[in-house]
């Protein structure tokens, strides 16, 4: 967004009624003003009450603030991190190493069935696909913004997928 634009609020206004328009409008976002060397004003980042980047005022042609867009992504990214509790098969042994290694465990606790219940903490995504391993249960997703209202597990997979890759 051109920060310099007389009329950068309805361009903001026309972008956000189309991110409604197709269902996009919760997706979080960073506003990015550009060409503040226009308006000599300094390079910051905006942020709601919760502490949150909402706009990040940079100058690519001068190159200012470009650090500060990268921090505000950085840490809007890692808000998506999500604390669940998970249910394990106990013959998911490679599955628990591959976590351990990502350093995603924050505990574990066996189960009298066998089963191991760890907490983890992964993004949205990374937590998706550990749903949809075979034998895998989401029993807890921790968080304010969780996607869905805990009842009983959240998703359990019963087709037959491949391991889940983790990083």
């Amino acid at each position: 967004m051109d920060a310099s634009n007389p009329r950068r609020d309805e361009q903001i206004a026309q972008v956000d009624a189309v991110l409604e328009e197709i269902g996009a409008s919760a997706i979080p976002q960073i506003l990015v003003y550009n060409k503040i060397d226009r308006l000599e004003a300094p390079a910051r980042i905006d942020r709601d009450a919760d502490g949150r980047a909402t706009a990040v005022w940079i100058s690519a042609a001068k190159r200012s603030g470009m650090d500060l867009l990268a921090a505000a992504v950085a840490q809007r990214l890692a808000r998506f991190a999500r604390r669940a509790r998970v249910r394990v098969p106990a013959s998911a042994g490679a599955l628990r190493s591959r976590l351990y290694a990502a350093q995603a465990v924050r505990s574990e606790v066996s189960a009298d069935d066998g089963s191991i219940e760890l907490a983890v903490e992964l993004p949205d995504l990374e937590l998706l696909q550990l749903a949809r391993t075979a034998g895998v249960q989401i029993l807890e997703v921790q968080g304010a913004d969780a996607p869905c209202p805990p009842a009983g597990a959240y998703l359990q997979s019963t087709a037959l997928l491949s391991a889940t890759k983790l990083r």
